[in-house]
């Protein structure tokens, strides 16, 4: 097994749990973001060495029905949430502390001030909005390194 598959597994027992926090509307995984950003390389990378580069979309020949299944399906749940979330928080809204306020702007213009339990539910969207992402790269990375079928 390469480095990039145990990164993959690593990182989608990471995102799992990350996504599982965002359910109690917990933002303190959010330190995690950026290596789990990055960590989402190495598991596209993994997935993109098995897959013919005359072929991009025909990866489901190689992998057994349910891990197609399952990635579609994480898939179609990857897009349902950035929807829903992306709604949630105003359309790439973003929270920030300025001066011990809580503040939500677009682009360095305030729209309005939070109080501190908005300020952590805008977080934990975002947070929710990401890890769905993750799961679904990761996945990618764990079934072509684990089930793939030549």
């Amino acid at each position: 097994m390469r480095l990039t598959s145990w990164i993959s597994v690593a990182g989608l027992v990471l995102a799992l749990v990350v996504h599982g926090t965002t359910i109690w509307n917990a933002d303190d995984a959010a330190g995690l973001m950026w290596p789990l950003n990055f960590g989402c390389i190495a598991a596209v990378l993994e997935a993109r060495r098995k897959v013919a580069p005359n072929e991009p979309f025909r990866f489901y020949r190689h992998l057994p029905f349910w891990a197609v299944a399952t990635l579609y399906a994480t898939t179609a749940y990857m897009i349902w949430t950035f929807f829903v979330c992306d709604r949630l928080t105003g359309g790439g809204a973003t929270v920030v502390i300025e001066n011990g306020q809580f503040i939500l702007q677009v682009h360095g213009r305030v729209l309005k001030q939070l109080t501190e339990a908005e300020y952590h539910l805008h977080r934990t969207y975002q947070l929710r909005m990401f890890s769905s992402g993750w799961i679904t790269f990761y996945l990618m990375g764990v079934l072509t390194s684990f089930f793939w079928k030549e």
